[in-house]
């Protein structure tokens, strides 16, 4: 039990140092974050976290880079890996007279629930919904999958893009900007 203590603490820490050494670092950070209830967190949600972050039941942080688990996780930007009942990544900045820009959120979420606003490159398992409002670069599994631009693979009952360079595994196939926008059991738009 020692050793996997002091094997967590050298991850946090070699992490924060990797992250501070390549610019990353954009706000006050800390290696540790363990939240009850955003606001009663160890650090404040204007922090980022590299390394870990235990929500009990609800925590809020700028960004997380590492491990992120708990019941309800929500960050702006995020890469690593996500575990929780609702994961959402809702990170966008508007500058003054320009468009929306969309951070992209890298890695693993594992939820009931997972939803990102911006773009996502890695691998969603969702039980209910895996839900990306603008771009998706790798996988979905979950009983409904949305995705804006999708580019890989959705299994689920339902499967939904915009558009797609992939295939799709499910009852519902919908991908909105294709020659075939539904098809049963299996759909694809290269």
């Amino acid at each position: 039990m020692k050793r996997l203590s002091l094997s967590i603490g050298l991850l946090l820490i070699a992490i924060s140092v990797q992250a501070a050494e390549t610019n990353q670092v954009r706000n006050p950070f800390t290696p540790l974050q363990i939240s009850l209830w955003n606001p009663v967190q160890l650090a404040p949600e204007k922090w980022d976290v590299l390394g870990l972050r235990l929500n009990l039941l609800y925590g809020k942080n700028v960004a997380v880079k590492g491990i992120d688990i708990g019941l309800v996780n929500s960050a702006r930007r995020f890469e690593g890996i996500q575990i929780g009942l609702f994961n959402t990544v809702s990170g966008m900045s508007m500058m003054p007279f320009s468009f929306p820009t969309y951070p992209t959120s890298t890695g693993i979420q594992i939820g009931s629930i997972n939803y990102v606003l911006g773009n996502f490159d890695g691998i969603q398992i969702g039980g209910n919904v895996n839900s990306v409002f603008r771009r998706v670069r790798g996988i979905q599994l979950a009983v409904i999958n949305q995705a804006g631009d999708m580019r890989g693979l959705q299994i689920g009952l339902i499967n939904n893009a915009r558009t797609m360079v992939g295939v799709q595994i499910g009852a519902i196939n919908t991908i909105t900007e294709s020659p075939v926008p539904f098809f049963p059991i299996i759909n694809a738009h290269f």
